[in-house]
């Protein structure tokens, strides 16, 4: 490959990025006069500019199409990608809040194993947000250390629950400005 076309495909798809409403409008002034009618042109006193720069404006036609397609094509990527991640937080949110629907979340666990299963469960699907998973396994680890009195558990309790609903909540907020 030659060594300069990276740096010249760089350079054209950042002035395109930047500057799309310009290419846009090269883009038509150079079709209108590759392709309107010569009487038209003659019209319009535009015959000779074409004639002269047609070669000039045959290039600028195929350079900035190729530019506007790019945009196209990044814009594409982003909507699919944005996409993907609107599915995936709805998904994520679904288990979640699965999770904090049994009962147990609200009325207590059996015992300390089942409360640990539990937030064994959860705290992995939390990774979206380091805060909210932090706060969360920084409390889940508490729950291990037998002889804790039942304020002391509850209160690191309290606050995985309230992690949980933070999470939930972030993630239908995100779902619910996107697809609006």
């Amino acid at each position: 490959m030659i060594p300069f076309v990276p740096q010249l495909y760089d350079k054209l798809t950042n002035f395109a990025t930047q500057k799309v409403s310009v290419i846009i409008w090269f883009f038509l002034c150079s079709a209108i006069l590759l392709f309107a009618p010569s009487k038209l042109l003659q019209i319009l006193h535009l015959q000779s500019i074409s004639d002269v720069a047609a070669p000039a404006l045959g290039l600028v036609f195929v350079v900035s199409g190729v530019l506007i397609l790019i945009q196209l094509f990044k814009l594409m990527r982003i909507w699919r990608e944005k996409r993907k991640r609107l599915q995936e937080n709805k998904s994520l949110c679904t288990k979640l809040e699965k999770l904090y629907s049994i009962p147990e979340v609200k009325s207590g666990f059996k015992s300390q194993a089942d409360c640990i299963s539990w937030s064994n469960k959860v705290a992995p699907l939390l990774k979206f947000n380091q805060e909210y998973y932090t706060n969360f396994i920084d409390n889940s680890y508490k729950l291990n250390i037998r002889g804790l009195s039942g304020d002391t558990v509850a209160s690191f309790y309290s606050i995985m629950v309230s992690q949980l609903e933070m999470a939930i909540r972030q993630l239908r907020n995100h779902t619910d400005t996107e697809v609006s």
